[in-house]
């Protein structure tokens, strides 16, 4: 089974719906930042969460999840679009409560106080904030918050991180029932009940769109497929990228790195690759600075 979201317009009763597969997109992620069991399933439920919003937003929509919190987790951060990229890292990858039994749960690494925030970029260089704070301590629950009270629209949230044997990722997905301007909120909650009765009797999904099945057969099969795409992890860092943060650093930044490293070292938060900067790179991005700028003809 492949990495896959699909985004269905169930005309009656008027929901947007969005189903998520993203175990391998997890595997990658906890294989990247070396988790412990626990952090690696609290990603997990980020990766998938944040497809989901991206994925209800489509177009060339972009969103940052972010958590923060006091547990020793610490929270998470994950950046996805709308067409089925993600990268993301835990704060801390090394939380692990051995005694957990059954289907994950990330409750106690995340404490007693955080906040959960969205950042939407639905148009390049136009960002919209939206936070709550974490009452439930578990980002099913709280992102429906976030939705019933920054964005102020009937949203079900439903995510579920499941192991098979030794693979504690083996199923990771996410389905996200949202009403449409004219629909009755009361559909998204019958919706949510039609898949909470099912989730834990449904087969394992081999197509992101399964998902619906058991909306789809109570509800009528009168549905608009939109959007069918694959998931992938993929960061766009790059070397050109670190030169030109390190040159917004300024001339006495750059000069104190020269004196005291005599080069600069970048690590990218999202897939640990790391960036070397020699000291004749630092000293040509000086003289760059410094360069008078062309004269106009």
């Amino acid at each position: 089974m492949r990495d896959e979201a699909v985004r269905v317009h169930l005309k009656e009763p008027d929901l947007l719906v969005v189903g998520v597969l993203c175990a391998q997109t997890a595997q990658r992620a906890r294989q990247i930042h070396s988790c412990m069991p626990t952090s690696a399933g609290l990603l997990a439920e980020g990766l998938a969460a944040a497809f989901g919003v991206a994925g209800l937003l489509a177009g060339q929509a972009r969103v940052n999840l972010q958590l923060t919190c006091d547990g020793p987790v610490r929270g998470l951060f994950v950046d996805a679009d709308a067409q089925g990229r993600a990268r993301g890292y835990v704060k801390n990858p090394l939380v692990n409560f051995l005694a957990a039994a059954g289907p994950f749960d990330a409750g106690g690494a995340l404490g007693r106080s955080g906040v959960l925030s969205i950042v939407r970029e639905l148009k390049p260089g136009e960002f919209y904030r939206g936070s709550v704070p974490l009452e439930d301590f578990d980002l099913e629950r709280d992102l429906e918050r976030y939705f019933r009270e920054s964005e102020q629209i009937a949203t079900a949230v439903c995510l579920k991180v499941e192991a098979d044997g030794p693979e504690r990722l083996a199923r990771v997905q996410g389905l996200f029932i949202q009403a449409m301007p004219d629909a009755d909120p009361r559909d998204v909650e019958r919706a949510r009940s039609l898949v909470q009765l099912s989730r834990d009797l449904a087969p394992a999904p081999a197509r992101a769109l399964d998902l619906l099945r058991p909306l789809r057969d109570a509800l009528g099969d009168e549905a608009e497929v939109q959007a069918e795409y694959p998931l992938d992890y993929v960061c766009g860092c790059s070397a050109d990228k670190v030169m030109r943060a390190v040159l917004a650093m300024g001339r006495a930044e750059i000069e104190d790195m020269l004196a005291k490293e005599g080069r600069a070292v970048a690590t990218c938060a999202f897939c640990n690759t790391v960036y070397q900067v020699t000291g004749e790179q630092l000293k040509a991005l000086v003289e760059a600075i410094d360069a008078p700028d062309d004269e106009p003809n």
